[in-house]
């Protein structure tokens, strides 16, 4: 006797799920605090989302920036020449800085401004210097963000200054403290960190952004990109006169590209709306609209945003502008 089996499709075994790696982690910049638009609460959601920074000898961190320093000594007899710099003996020393900061007896503001002159007189040595020195404390620069911070002072990009000064145009951003005391130097560590977040969330054509902070003598250099944030070691302003000269002429002397633009985006405008073309590969492309742009929220990271956007051709396209690491596939 013969047995018939009827035949049928076996049930699918569900695939075994293996843990991940890491387990994903929801960021506060994601969260309702920092989309409020508040500043204090935005600053502790970064500063929350980062947890900690690199702290690297000064001179290491500025040639990662702008490699081997050139020679400054023309520009240190120029300073002299023009009494911004007085030297006796081995000894130097800022005319405009008397005394150090936390005994002066005047404002914050007013007791740093002979920098402007210090950095001013510096770009004015510089061929071609595209950079320009300004402190003004009480003036938020203007933001497509909500965005209600105001550095100390900032290095902007052209010449003579912007006016009124866009978040786009800062290359470096300043803060000051007279003392520094844990409190003063706390306080200038959140209020720079949260200003490369701005530049770098802001901007999609910014690559990297740098920052300076000075409590009493100490001054502290910043470097953040979307792979890490790391702070120099301070120096002393006020005595080691040759490193402030070589950071100011190494700013002033590079280019745009140099401190941290991207020379494939452009920034165009489009009626009244900013709009941004991309060149990938040997094609362009401009966008219509933002899709997703929360991954710039986070410092360290991918930075991934996502645009609508019309090729060249003028067919409608979605384009992923995302820092991915260098041994991932791009995407098709």
């Amino acid at each position: 006797m013969t047995n018939i089996t009827t035949l049928s499709t076996p049930q699918k075994s569900r695939p075994q799920m293996l843990p991940p790696d890491t387990r994903p982690v929801e960021r506060f910049t994601s969260q309702s605090d920092y989309l409020t638009g508040d500043l204090s609460l935005g600053r502790q959601a970064v500063l929350k989302d980062l947890r900690r920074y690199l702290q690297v000898p000064y001179t290491t961190l500025v040639r990662l920036a702008f490699g081997t320093p050139a020679d400054i000594s023309r520009i240190r007899q120029k300073l002299t020449e023009d009494h911004i710099l007085k030297t006796e003996g081995a000894k130097s020393q800022w005319v405009g800085f008397a005394v150090p900061p936390t005994r002066s007896n005047v404002s914050e503001n007013v007791t740093f401004q002979p920098l402007t002159d210090v950095i001013s007189s510096i770009f004015d040595q510089i061929p071609n210097c595209d950079v320009s020195f300004t402190a003004n404390p009480f003036t938020t620069p203007l933001s497509e963000r909500r965005n209600t911070s105001r550095p100390d002072a900032c290095i902007v990009h052209g010449r003579p200054a912007p006016n009124p000064t866009h978040w786009f145009d800062l290359v470096i951003p300043f803060e000051f403290k007279k003392t520094k005391d844990r409190s003063a130097k706390r306080d200038n560590e959140q209020k720079i960190i949260w200003s490369l977040h701005q530049i770098m969330r802001e901007d999609p054509l910014r690559r990297f952004a740098m920052g300076i902070t000075i409590e009493d003598t100490d001054m502290r250099f910043w470097y953040s990109s979307r792979a890490f944030l790391a702070v120099s070691e301070p120096i002393s302003f006020m005595m080691e006169i040759d490193d402030v000269i070589s950071l100011f002429y190494s700013i002033g002397s590079e280019s745009r590209e140099a401190l941290g633009w991207d020379p494939t985006v452009e920034r165009i405008r489009v009626g009244n709306e900013v709009q941004y073309k991309f060149e990938i590969g040997n094609r362009f492309y401009t966008t219509t609209r933002p899709l997703a742009t929360y991954g710039a929220d986070a410092m360290v990271g991918r930075g991934t945003r996502v645009y609508e956007a019309l090729d060249e051709e003028g067919n409608l396209v979605a384009i992923k502008d995302s820092w991915r690491d260098d041994d991932r596939e791009p995407e098709a």
